[in-house]
């Protein structure tokens, strides 16, 4: 029976609720380094601490706020996690959790429900944190649902703070800075930050600074996000302000970033910087916007007054300005105390699909100083009033400085690409510059290829197919092509419901215009299944065949096989600069892979099927968008998935569909996440996040995370078998968590159903009775549920007591147990609720009627696990020490006990 919506929204209050209560700190304990004593709360040892101590806290939650640190102090959680931090402290809104007034360093925690709003110390500031002395060194924490006056998560003053692997969400400022908030405290002493491999995000400011807010402060970040934070005022994500003191100008200073999704009700969707430095190496500032009154809201990526900028090989794209400058604005005052012309420079970037409610939609050059626009790619930018390009605006002519452009090209930009109010000319021409009213031939979009498809050397075609081609219609490239063909996808949203019964097909994404190499990934592609007109009751947006053996959709293989039995590296052509498609007669052909790769680093983006040059999205992505619909659908198909996110759009849908008895489709690097469903059928099947009707499907790679259903689970499999294999089910931090409170489990097992899964991740997941229930009534003997090289970690049951790994039925209790366990590890919120006897396998973990409840292959001792699973099919967690010999992590008395038994054996 299906569940109301309304009904499993109050199970999972629920849920929450029990697990609230079960979190307690009473049997944890915290040490200083060195001492035997135990002290009941951490602000107990860190009034008996000296100075350089080190306080160790054991996994749990503790409930305190207000503890000041005023000598220099380590505090650290005994079991340093760096995806999710074992030891949460909770203040409750009952003030902030630290005033930080000497040098510190927090290791492993989890600071939450901070508020600072009523403290006396520091006006209100810091939510979780007030930092006011020393050096302030966050490694491996996270912050979150914090508030204050200003620095919802942190407020600095003079001081300098260093993150690492560390994030910082859903806080709240009153005034500044939702996430962070630093100020100079004199004309001498400034505030460092620095970022490394951190996340702010979902922040929020009812002034400035959604994200970070900076007075006369320095920022350097490197691998770090800042996305999807809102201010009231000026600066979605970053607000940078300086008070015009020379000894105190604020510096951001960012490389390998991105700036994204990010909203401004003033001006500075992405950034906002007065009388400051920037220098941006390799950031993403990318779909953010501000949405305020037209006249006042400037810069949707970037506002920038009187400010020396300096920004290579950045993107400024895809951002929206309700006034001026949609990518980004330049603007100087008349203070005339500030030099009056300060560069800005932009080297190499590319600015795309930005776009101003008035004008300048690229760039918007305000009264500025001299802006220098070298090697860039200015493109398919809109602004209704003219300066689709970029828009300068003079007092008088000669007034101010006109952009100096060399070696520039621009095209597709509306209305007006160039457009100045006074003067003869807009822009000193340096040379090197291709200016055209559109990107036609042989650059891009038109009428073009032609022909099209284009043949071969082995007499196999390419299709070009989509957004300006001859070939609009995506299903009718489908019917027309033949086996061998390869279908190429140019960007943009399809709403098609599209059907493939061929084998030997290729489809794919075109790669970035103008790129020079496989750096430069594939363009973006969505295929969203339609709600209206003649293809609405088909119920997916992509359904593969029986008839689709050695049929690819997604990145292509990394090899090729010729027709003499050669195997070489798959080669891609790309436009080789100027906006040039791939189709273009300059293009070069490239090996898509770095083939001698050794982690991720080292892999291409088009190697990694990502979108453009910057940035962690996927190129081809499948949409549902009804309760009853799937995004992609497969009937007996012998074909491979390869690098996608399959989601729903409106709140509502399914995500994959996996029918028949000879179904054997590969799914590699595939990403379902976001996902609702409630067990509305489609074609006489439920709909859930992933369905498995019969089979033997294979995963590699993949990862199922934020996932919500009501009845039957996250995954749902009935009959069949099928490989999992370096995979991801849940998420790495509890806000990617799959939610299935009224369901038997996450992955719900039955009719026969009998997978694999080797080197995955089962990883905060919260179910009704287990996060994986395994009904094993209707299977054989020899059909039993494998789990190899595989972790559960921090998964939640509604009881809180058991299932956190399985919760397995059969209607013949006692029959000789179906599930087994090889080389895996358990570590669950429910582990204090388990037996006593030092095993690493809590008696309550696994739920069973089998005799044994399960059956152990090798165990822990055994060998170590490999790294953390992850979408490129690393194995499960390690988390082990060589004298952690129960491999729970903390090398303890358990572990001596381990080593008296065996001596001398």
């Amino acid at each position: 029976m299906f569940m109301p919506y309304s009904t499993a929204i109050v199970s999972f209050f629920v849920a929450c609720l029990l697990q609230s209560f079960l979190e307690t700190s009473a049997h944890a304990q915290v040490r200083i380094q060195g001492s035997p004593t135990e002290y009941p709360t951490i602000s107990a040892a860190v009034g008996a601490s000296s100075p350089n101590d080190v306080v160790e806290i054991d996994t749990g939650t503790y409930y305190e706020s207000d503890i000041t640190i005023s000598h220099p102090l380590v505090i650290k959680a005994v079991q340093v996690n760096a995806d999710y931090p074992q030891v949460r402290i909770d203040a409750s809104g009952n003030g902030r959790h630290f005033f930080v007034q000497a040098d510190c360093t927090l290791l492993g925690l989890r600071l939450r429900k901070g508020d600072a709003s009523g403290s006396a110390i520091g006006g209100g500031d810091g939510g979780a944190i007030l930092h006011d002395g020393g050096l302030l060194t966050l490694r491996d924490c996270i912050i979150q649902t914090s508030s204050a006056q200003s620095g919802g998560g942190i407020s600095t003053n003079g001081s300098t703070l260093d993150l690492v692997r560390s994030k910082i969400h859903s806080c709240t400022a009153t005034a500044r800075g939702g996430a962070i908030h630093m100020a100079g405290s004199t004309v001498q002493a400034i505030s460092l930050l620095y970022l490394t491999d951190c996340t702010i995000t979902d922040n929020d400011a009812g002034m400035d600074g959604g994200g970070i807010h900076m007075t006369d402060s320095t920022l350097n970040a490197v691998r770090s996000e800042v996305h999807d934070n809102k201010s009231s005022g000026d600066g979605g994500g970053v607000c940078v302000l300086g008070t015009g003191v020379a000894l105190m100008t604020p510096v951001l200073n960012m490389a390998d970033c991105a700036i994204s999704g990010n909203v401004a009700n003033g001006s500075g969707g992405g950034v906002h910087a007065d009388k400051a430095t920037l220098d941006l190496f390799q950031v993403a500032i990318e779909y953010n916007r501000c949405d305020g009154p037209s006249g006042l809201s400037l810069g949707g990526g970037m506002y920038i007054e009187q400010t020396a900028c300096k920004s290579s090989e950045c993107s400024l794209s895809f951002n929206e300005s309700s006034g001026s400058g949609g990518g980004v604005a330049l603007v100087r005052d008349f203070d005339f105390n500030m030099p009056q012309h300060l560069v800005s420079e932009f080297e190499s970037c590319i600015f795309q699909q930005n776009v101003a409610g008035l004008t300048g939609g690229g760039l918007e050059i305000r009264l500025s100083g001299v802006p220098v626009i070298k090697g860039c790619q200015i493109f398919d930018n809109m602004a209704s009033n003219g300066g689709g390009a970029f828009h300068l605006v003079r007092l008088q002519p000669g007034s101010n400085p006109m952009p100096d452009i060399m070696d520039t090209f621009i095209c597709s930009n509306s209305a007006l690409q160039i457009f100045w109010n006074l003067g003869s000319q807009g822009f000193n021409d340096l040379g090197g510059n291709t200016i055209l009213e559109n990107c036609a031939p042989p650059y891009a979009g038109g009428d073009i290829p032609d022909p099209n498809p284009v043949q071969n050397e082995d007499g196999t075609y390419t299709w070009y197919a989509g957004n300006n081609t001859q070939y609009p219609v995506i299903q009718e490239v489908i019917d027309a092509c033949d086996p061998g063909d390869e279908i190429v996808i140019m960007a943009g949203e399809y709403v098609e419901s599209l059907s493939l019964d061929k084998p030997d097909i290729t489809i794919r994404p075109a790669t970035t215009p103008g790129g020079q190499g496989p750096e430069a990934g594939f363009q973006k592609v969505v295929f969203w299944n339609p709600t209206e007109g003649f293809e609405n009751d088909n119920g997916h947006a992509f359904l593969l065949g029986p008839n689709t053996s050695n049929t690819v959709v997604g990145r292509p293989r990394e090899f090729t096989q010729l027709a003499n039995g050669s195997i070489v590296p798959t080669r891609l052509p790309f436009g080789g600069g100027m906006a040039r498609s791939e189709f273009d007669p300059e293009a070069v052909f490239l090996p898509m892979c770095n083939i001698a790769y050794t982690n991720l680093d080292s892999m291409t983006r088009t190697q990694r099927g990502l979108a453009g040059y910057l940035g962690d999205e996927l190129a081809i992505e499948f949409w549902s968008r009804s309760i009853d619909d799937y995004a992609v659908r497969t009937m007996n198909s012998l074909a491979s998935v390869s690098h996608c996110k399959i989601t729903s759009q409106n709140g509502f849908g399914g995500g994959l569909f996996v029918e028949g008895d000879d179904d054997a489709t590969s799914f590699v690097n595939c990403n379902v996440v976001d996902t609702y469903s409630g067990g509305v059928t489609n074609d006489g099947h439920p709909v859930h996040a992933v369905l498995i009707h019969g089979g033997n499907p294979s995963f590699s790679g993949c990862s199922v995370a934020r996932n919500t259903a009501g009845v039957g689970g996250i995954i749902h499999q009935s009959g069949g078998t099928g490989v999992w294999s370096g995979s991801v089910i849940g998420g790495y931090r509890y806000d990617d968590m799959n939610n299935a409170p009224v369901s038997d489990g996450i992955y719900v097992m039955v009719d026969g159903a009998a997978p694999s899964f080797h080197g995955c991740t089962f990883r905060c997941n919260l179910s009704r009775f287990g996060t994986v229930y395994f009904d094993s009534s209707d299977n054989q003997d020899h059909e039993f549920v494998l789990f190899s090289e595989t972790a559960f970690l921090e998964n939640m049951t509604v009881s809180s007591q058991y299932g956190a790994v399985a919760w397995c039925v059969d209607e013949l209790p006692g029959r000789s147990p179906l599930v087994v366990f090889d080389l895996c590890r358990w570590f669950n919120d429910l582990n204090d609720q388990g037996t006593e006897s030092g095993s690493l396998r809590w008696e309550k973990d696994v739920h069973s009627n089998y005799f044994p409840s399960y059956r152990i292959l090798r165990d822990l001792s055994s060998s170590r696990l490999k790294a953390n699973a992850s979408p490129y099919g690393a194995g499960a967690s390690d988390g082990t020490m060589t004298a952690d010999l129960n491999g729970d992590g903390v090398v303890d008395g358990v572990d001596l006990t381990i080593l008296l038994a065996t001596w001398g054996g």
